[in-house]
């Protein structure tokens, strides 16, 4: 084999490998523009977790909110009704005191 006849191989060698490159990059663009996710619907997910029936993101976010200030107005009501259960029995405890006496 002659010096010439390996540098052509070589330079053939060398350009296949730069097709293949070529058409690696190629094929990866096409994947990269396939699997473009589809923009997030905050809206829809509002909706659809929470049970809403807003027609735009603001609204849901109000029914949310006042969803939630109701919310922590209501979870300390067991509390406070014990308190009041407490505190109504003294007064009884109280007023049959004075009663008695």
């Amino acid at each position: 084999m002659g010096l010439q006849e390996q540098i052509e191989e070589e330079a053939a060698r060398m350009n296949k490998g730069e097709e293949s490159q070529t058409d690696e990059k190629k094929t990866e663009e096409k994947t990269e523009t396939k699997t473009e996710s589809p923009a997030f619907d905050i809206l829809a997910h509002y909706n659809t977790n929470f049970g809403l029936t807003a027609a735009t993101k603001e609204e849901a976010e109000e029914q949310l909110k006042t969803a939630y200030t109701k919310y922590n107005e209501i979870k300390d009501l067991p509390e406070k009704f014990t308190q009041t259960q407490t505190e109504l029995n003294e007064y009884k405890t109280k007023a049959e005191g004075f009663i008695g006496s």
